[in-house]
């Protein structure tokens, strides 16, 4: 390795500060400093560093090194970030990847060199290909793994598979990939082997990660849809059943005032209803009047104008749940969007068929001239976004049980919705 001079020199250098693999380790988790801290947290953090440091000049051997380091690191995380445990043993796994990563790249292309010239005195150059590998690490790390926790927020993973890969990264990064590299380490081309390897298992533990925690994150929607759909369920046949009963009770006491009977006690407490009454729709669909009628009523209130024209035989193949629940959270997201206005107080509402394709459209004003989709629906925009934004999701997922299609768009200032579901086979010829 020539003469050894500069290896030599930067062993020293790196040995005052712990060793090579802390001072990566270190370097690495500054690139997780976006994340969401604590109070006083670069006093925090430069404490953690100090104990490090400490710990460092201790001359742990390897592999024990490594397990006592990722333990520090994670006591790090906790002390200097605003994490639960699971989220700071997440971000400690991925703080680990990046680092082996970083080392395992750099030894592979070293090494790769050494085996392709047949000079090891190469080697001295690992210690210039080594900061700027980490340097690339680094950029392309934050980039990907710390912008997209930065997103989640308060993300949530099962605590088995967070602890299971810990343990797994551990006992390979730590303990197998040290002893075999110390047996290969003389061999470049097995040595080159075994670094590819080690940087292809540490990109899959990050995959296998962010995986989980996305699975884990439609797991628990698909259970708050589920909820809200039934809350929809139940508040359908509530209302449908408050409506019926009105409008026999109306029926009855225009029977009774043509034979020249009338109560007039009950008769007051019809004029009551005759709001309601006047804000009744007739489509030719049972759920579609009910949420019609109860939106046209509160529309009515508020001091809303709105426009309806709806075919309720287009929609006859949905369940009345369905048709409920995408209708009032489509109608719902109108209305807050105008309540507050001093003009362009409108809400349209079109429900059609054409062809053997059921079409449901809702406009209304916005001031907006462009949209803030996420995940292919319009991001919520009120606060404490993790607990609001469901209603547009569980109009996606009624869509997509129907086989249709949903999309949102801004255009001159008018917030449109259109969603187009194919009329089953059945359905559309006994329409025609």
């Amino acid at each position: 390795m020539g003469n050894g001079s500069l290896v030599v020199e930067v062993n020293n250098a790196l040995n005052w500060f712990g060793g090579e693999f802390v001072v990566q380790l270190t370097i690495m988790s500054a690139i997780f400093l976006p994340c969401k801290k604590r109070r006083l947290w670069g006093l925090r953090y430069i404490l953690s560093l100090a104990i490090i440091w400490l710990v460092g000049l201790l001359r742990v051997p390897a592999p024990w090194l490594y397990i006592l380091y990722f333990a520090l690191n994670g006591g790090m995380v906790i002390f200097v970030y605003n994490f639960k445990f699971l989220q700071s043993l997440f971000i400690s796994i991925c703080m680990y990847c990046v680092q082996h990563i970083a080392s395992c790249l750099s030894y592979g292309i070293i090494f790769s060199v050494i085996s392709i010239c047949k000079d090891f005195r190469l080697y001295d150059y690992y210690f210039i290909i080594m900061p700027v590998v980490c340097a690339l690490t680094m950029a392309a790390a934050y980039f990907t793994v710390v912008r997209y926790i930065n997103k989640m927020g308060d993300f949530q993973i099962n605590y088995r598979v967070v602890l299971f890969i810990a343990c797994a990264f551990l006992l390979v990064a730590a303990l197998l990939t040290h002893y075999i590299r110390q047996m290969v380490f003389w061999q470049s081309a097995a040595l080159v082997s075994l670094m590819a390897m080690a940087v292809l298992f540490a990109l899959l533990v990050l995959v296998i990660l962010f995986m989980n925690i996305k699975a884990v994150t439609l797991s628990q929607e698909n259970i708050i849809l589920t909820q809200l759909l039934n809350k929809d369920k139940q508040h359908y046949e509530q209302t449908r059943l408050s409506n019926e009963k009105i409008q026999i009770k109306y029926h009855d006491m225009k029977k009774l005032q043509r034979g020249g009977i009338i109560n007039y006690s009950e008769l007051s407490d019809v004029d009551g209803d005759k709001e309601i009454l006047f804000s009744t729709y007739f489509t030719g669909n049972s759920a579609l009047d009910v949420v019609l009628s109860e939106k046209a009523l509160m529309c009515e209130r508020l001091g809303i104008r709105f426009i309806c024209t709806a075919d309720g035989k287009a929609i006859d193949f949905m369940k009345p749940h369905h048709i409920y629940s995408f209708m009032v959270n489509a109608l719902e997201n109108s209305i807050e969007s105008v309540r507050k206005r001093d003009d362009n107080r409108e809400v349209e509402v079109v429900i059609v068929r054409k062809e053997n394709m059921c079409i449901i459209k809702t406009v209304n004003y916005t001031d907006s001239e462009t949209l803030d989709m996420c995940e292919g629906v319009p991001r919520t925009t009120k606060k404490n976004s993790e607990e609001h934004g469901f209603g547009v999701k569980s109009m996606r997922n009624v869509v997509n049980f129907y086989g249709g299609n949903i999309k949102f768009f801004v255009e001159n200032h008018k917030f449109t919705m259109i969603a187009v579901m194919p009329i089953p086979e059945g359905e559309a010829k006994e329409k025609k």
